[in-house]
């Protein structure tokens, strides 16, 4: 197997060619693409080569009893620039030379599954196997219990708070029949008519006016005897 990339995220076991050309990847076919745009079988299949690297090695792994969270990944990388590679749904995936750095950003932040010894542990496993007698499982850190615990916590609290009929939206398929509006006052009984309001007591009147307005009406009419006695007094002295 030419590469085996054992990291956090999993293992990618990946083929470097340097075919040059233009072909198709589509299934596990590797086809070659002619001027008039008619695809035919390469002579060596690299998908399916890698494909099948990829499977042995599955294999090698479940016989050193490393059990594995994701599948092996099967990468082909086409290093030539002058290939040109039409992937439609391929077994394996297809890296261009203008891809790899890409390729390479995408496996550093994958999300990660093993801790640093246990890569180590896995390295050596794959350089120098160990007889079926010194094999113990190997198999990445199941969550902790007070973690389990507190996730499921958490996704509970979630299900509970969270309330569809808060949105406003509705939901049913089918509309629902208007309800009938609820009067809001009811006769407790027909013999028995419910009391009239009582009305606000009002203020007492006199001749028609309250008391406030008639304090009104006398202050403006002491105001309007001083204007005119001031006028009076400024046209006699000045005659």
């Amino acid at each position: 197997i030419p590469i085996i990339l054992v990291g956090t995220g999993g293992i990618w076991v990946m083929y470097v060619s340097n075919a040059k050309g233009h072909f198709e990847a589509k299934g596990d076919q590797w086809n070659t693409i002619d001027n008039n745009g008619r695809g035919q079988p390469a002579a060596i299949n690299l998908i399916g080569r890698v494909v099948q690297l990829t499977n042995a090695f599955q294999k090698y792994l479940k016989m050193q009893k490393i059990d594995m969270p994701n599948p092996v990944e099967s990468v082909l990388i086409a290093a030539d620039p002058g290939a040109q590679v039409e992937s439609v749904r391929p077994a394996a995936r297809v890296v261009r030379s203008d891809a790899i750095k890409q390729f390479a950003n995408s496996l550093v932040q994958a999300r990660p599954v093993w801790r640093t010894d246990q890569i180590y542990n896995l390295a050596d496993r794959i350089v120098e196997p160990r007889p079926p007698s010194e094999l113990t499982p190997a198999a990445p850190p199941p969550a902790e219990p007070a973690a389990r615990a507190k996730a499921s916590l958490d996704a509970s609290e979630e299900s509970a708070s969270f309330d569809a009929n808060t949105l406003g939206f509705g939901f049913e398929d089918e509309a629902q029949p208007a309800q009938p509006a609820q009067p809001s006052l009811h006769e407790s009984s027909p013999a028995q008519p419910l009391p009239s309001p009582t009305p606000a007591p009002q203020k007492k009147k006199n001749r028609g006016m309250t008391r406030m307005q008639t304090i009104l009406l006398v202050g403006m009419t002491l105001m309007e005897c001083c204007i005119l006695a001031g006028f009076g007094a400024l046209m006699y002295y000045s005659f």
